[in-house]
């Protein structure tokens, strides 16, 4: 089975190491299943990287092969800002076929196209299946819609997409209901297959790593992009009023984004800067460790499709403290962690101080084990190929 798979955003550039990662675990994942796996990242780069040292950077069509997976790529910038009504699509669409005629010159004919998001892979999607009658297979991650930041001109080129796939599936069964709530007069229902854990988290020696250096103190950690949606405010307030001044409690945060200096300067004003470790970016490798080392593992977000940090954390054997927000409450139960309501300072704290007094009561090798049997390679690539198998026999 050759299977041709589209992200919406840039393929794990330089620049920016984190985005694509997902589409990236599941073609590896594909791959490593036996099935024949290209990927097309016709996504511009956005201008706001012309702030930032260019020079060396490849400009045109770029083929390169990522781990034995032929990867075909446009680097352009995008002129025209995703804001702007209809121009916005033109320029993704474009760079999208021109992308998909070398790809089958090189690869033939894939049987099918899984592309991520509707806007903008699916789009491309929709336009090379009515042109050479491959079907194609959308999943949808973007946390747009539990936002509300889908514009209503955008609704019209979501339904046509939505209408055309062979088969709809959303990383949570919160987002495909509210999917199926968004568009009520689109004849579809979605699937529920989550994302896959990275095989790092899936294969590292628990037995031999973990945090054994001062049981008298007590470390949460937190991993997200440092923009307001993830509600990182609310963290620091919630920690300062459960452990301000008790040094032996600590918090790290790994992210970096808009939000850091504001967030440093909110840990000083709150008196909890002695307690509060800023880490900034990290490799998924030093993402590892850092989960390795915390006592529990901490997502306050206002809104997650979600939420892969949290299975990384549990497969790391640690509980997790995270917010009702979407994703999270498929994930959460009272064997790996606590749920809150999102945005509730209070009930944040609340949480921290139960988990440090009853952290003893989860059994970290059954949160892995669980986490493993739910969300890891094996389990997600079945499903994942059930879809495909289901489409191509004309029953998508």
């Amino acid at each position: 089975m050759h299977v041709l798979i589209i992200p919406s955003e840039r393929f794990v550039p330089a620049e920016e190491p984190m985005a694509g990662i997902f589409q990236r675990d599941q073609a590896r994942a594909l791959k490593k299943a036996g099935l024949k796996v290209g990927i097309l990242a016709p996504t511009p780069r956005s201008l706001r990287w012309l702030m930032v040292r260019s020079r060396g950077w490849a400009r045109g069509f770029e083929i390169k092969v990522d781990d034995g997976i032929s990867v075909y790529c446009y680097q352009s910038w995008r002129w025209i800002p995703g804001r702007v009504p209809y121009l916005s699509i033109i320029q993704p669409i474009i760079i999208g076929k021109r992308l998909f005629i070398r790809y089958i010159s090189d690869h033939g004919m894939p049987d099918l196209i899984h592309a991520h998001n509707s806007l903008y892979a699916g789009l491309i999607a929709v336009q090379l299946n009515k042109k050479y009658g491959i079907p194609f297979v959308l999943t949808e991650h973007s946390s747009a819609y539990l936002s509300n930041r889908i514009h209503k001109w955008q609704r019209s080129f979501i339904k046509t997409v939505i209408k055309n796939a062979a088969a709809r599936i959303a990383v949570s069964r919160h987002l495909g209901k509210t999917l199926e709530n968004i568009f009520p007069d689109v004849a579809a229902s979605w699937e529920h297959i989550p994302n896959i854990l990275d095989n790092l988290f899936e294969k590292h020696n628990y037995f031999k790593n973990g945090r054994s250096s001062d049981f008298n103190s007590f470390r949460f950690l937190t991993v997200g992009a440092l923009t307001p949606i993830k509600g990182h405010m609310i963290l620091l307030q919630a920690f300062a009023k459960a452990f301000k001044g008790n040094l032996a409690i600590q918090l790290y945060i790994v992210g970096d984004g808009p939000l850091h200096d504001d967030l440093v300067n909110l840990s000083k004003r709150l008196g909890i800067q002695r307690q509060v470790k800023f880490l900034g970016y990290l490799t998924r490798e030093q993402v590892l460790r850092e989960m390795q080392e915390c006592d529990a593992f901490i997502l306050p977000s206002l809104h997650e499709t979600f939420g892969v940090v949290i299975i990384e954390a549990l497969a790391c054997g640690k509980p997790v403290i995270a917010t009702s927000c979407g994703g999270p409450e498929e994930i959460i139960n009272n064997k790996n962690g606590i749920l809150v309501p999102p945005g509730d300072v209070i009930s944040l704290g609340d949480a921290m101080l139960n988990m440090i007094q009853e952290v003893n009561k989860y059994d970290a090798f059954q949160i892995r084990e669980d986490c493993i049997s739910l969300f890891g390679e094996a389990s997600v690539v079945r499903h994942l190929i059930s879809v495909y198998e289901r489409v191509l026999n004309g029953r998508g």
